[in-house]
């Protein structure tokens, strides 16, 4: 998931460099915001997954316990970046 975040992180990086050329980078816009939508889709299959291996396989209560919240934290960064996308995605379908 770690991977999933810093290529998130990466487009809306691109993002904001392309926006002040809004008109001109429209499309490229478009796509990486789509991209980053799709990123979050992946990471929610990874947490659901991992999920059930942490509640299947680990049996100290401590370690499922942290493992859980380390990927919840992860998803929930994630669903920030979508929202992020989101916000841009509008952004650019508004002033292009």
């Amino acid at each position: 998931m770690t991977k999933l975040l810093i290529e998130c992180t990466q487009k809306i990086i691109r993002v904001l460099e392309l926006l002040p050329e809004i008109s001109k980078n429209q499309d490229e816009l478009l796509s990486l915001t789509s991209k980053v939508s799709k990123l979050e889709s992946e990471g929610d299959h990874i947490f659901r997954s991992e999920l059930a291996y942490l509640f299947a396989q680990v049996k100290d209560p401590i370690e499922l316990i942290k493992w859980k919240d380390l990927l919840e934290d992860l998803e929930d960064t994630l669903d920030h970046c979508e929202k992020m996308a989101d916000l841009l995605r509008g952004v650019v379908m508004k002033y292009a």
